[in-house]
Parts: C-alpha cells; sequence; structure tokens
C-alpha cells in the first residue's frame, strides 16, 4: 500500500490544485530502519553478556590466578563489554518508548526502599571513583511505581552525579514528600555543573555537553531521556538545577 499526504490550494477562478506528497517511501525506510536496529541489538547483547560474564570470572580469580600485566587487560576488556551492555539496553528502551511500548509493572514500593537499593547497587563504582554516597529520606507513605525501572532513573541520576564529582567529594540522594501524594527525589553532586544555555538540551536523545570531556568520561547520551520517558510515563516530572561550577 501507498500513503499520501495531501494539501488542496485554491486558484484564481474554478480552478483547484492539488499536490501530493509520496510519504511510502520514508516509512518503508523508517521501518526498516526499526527493524534493522532491534535484531541488531537483541543479536548483540545475549553473546555480549556471556562475553561478560567470563571475563568477570576471569577477573575474580574464580578460574584461577593470571599475571598482573594479564589481569589489567581482562579488566579492560569487561569495563568496556559493560560499556557495550548498556548502550544496547539503552537502544532497547529507547525503541521501546518510540513504538509506545513501554510498560510498567506497577506495584506498592517504598521510597526509602529505591534509595537503599540504588545506593548498594552503586557502593562500588563509587569507592573506586572516590566518591561517598549519603542519604536523607523522610518518613513516607508508599507509592504506586514499576520498582525497577524507578530504580533505573535515580540509577542514571546518581552515576552521573559519580561521573563528574572529583575525588573526595559527596553525592546526596533525597527523597521528600511533595505537593498531594508525590514523592519528590533529588540527586545532587559538587561537579563542575552545567550551563545555562545547555540545561534545555540535556534530556534530549544523544546529547552529551562538553563533548571532548565525555568522551573521557563514557556514556551513550540515552540515559537522561530514558529517565525521562519513564518518569512522565509515571505521572511525574524531571528537571534539572545548575550551573557552571555549582554542581
Amino acid at each position: 500500500s501507498r500513503t499520501f499526504n495531501t494539501s488542496v490550494f485554491r486558484l484564481p477562478g474554478p480552478l483547484v490544485g492539488v499536490a501530493f506528497d509520496d510519504v511510502t517511501g520514508r516509512k518503508a525506510v523508517d521501518r526498516m530502519k526499526d527493524e534493522f536496529v532491534s535484531t541488531v541489538s537483541h543479536e548483540l547483547r545475549t553473546p555480549l553478556t556471556s562475553i561478560r560474564g567470563a571475563l568477570g570470572l576471569i577477573e575474580a580469580g574464580v578460574l584461577g590466578a593470571i599475571p598482573v600485566d594479564a589481569l589489567e587487560v581482562v579488566r579492560i576488556a569487561r569495563t568496556n563489554t559493560d560499556r557495550l551492555v548498556r548502550l544496547i539496553n539503552d537502544i532497547l528502551d529507547l525503541e521501546k518508548i518510540e513504538a509506545g511500548k513501554l510498560e510498567l509493572k506497577t506495584s506498592i514500593v517504598e521510597p526509602a526502599a529505591l534509595v537503599a537499593t540504588t545506593v548498594r547497587g552503586l557502593r562500588s563504582v563509587a569507592e573506586e571513583a572516590r566518591v561517598t554516597l549519603r542519604t536523607e529520606v523522610a518518613e513516607l507513605e508508599p507509592i504506586e511505581g514499576d520498582d525497577d525501572r524507578l530504580v533505573q532513573v535515580l540509577t542514571n541520576l546518581v552515576s552521573n552525579a559519580i561521573k563528574f564529582s572529583e575525588p573526595g567529594e559527596d553525592v546526596w540522594i533525597r527523597a521528600q514528600g511533595a505537593s498531594g501524594s508525590r514523592v519528590r527525589f533529588t540527586v545532587e553532586d559538587r561537579g563542575e555543573g552545567i550551563a545555562e544555555e545547555d540545561l534545555p538540551k540535556l534530556f534530549g536523545k544523544f546529547q552529551q555537553l562538553d563533548v571532548a570531556d565525555n568522551r573521557r568520561r563514557g556514556g551513550t547520551g540515552l540515559g537522561l531521556s530514558i529517565s525521562k520517558a519513564i518518569v512522565e510515563q509515571h505521572g511525574g516530572d524531571i528537571g534539572v538545577s545548575s550551573a557552571r561550577g555549582r554542581g
């Protein structure tokens, strides 16, 4: 089948012209692109997960001791494999979001448990960066939400805060009551901050501010866009307050 966008315009007198814009080809290309991304992502994730597991066993010494130089090479390979797995997961999440297929598995969850799970999952990352994770959680009523997806959002925000913090600094994760029955989660760092003109770009797809520095620090540029979609699907809001040099 073919799909057309049409526009009708009237000329002086009784003559009427109709212009047709054939968008069938563009839709076919978009569909092929989506199918290609989905297939490649799924086909890559399984072997990469297996490779990551094997490298993790070698790094942990489960298969026996290896020379220090070899261990460093294994560590680098494992770290880069982790980055590839995260990229594929982000692409698959983005695909679901754009297709309107990101489903929430909601249940009653404790805000304190969300914060605790996030901190537990990132403790080793923070220790490696020599950053201290600190929490401040008020006594709050349970909320309804998808706990895995909410932890995914908090994990993304906290890992970003760790990434842009200098050794010896603190990252604060807070949960406080807000208007109505809402809970407000905040993640605060004392890193280099974001210029005011860059704030509107922050939650866009594939956005990485200060490109040269981000190459050093890593990242896919998808995490905040995905976080925004997850929060909004919960009926919430996500935003940022920052300035250069003020975290």
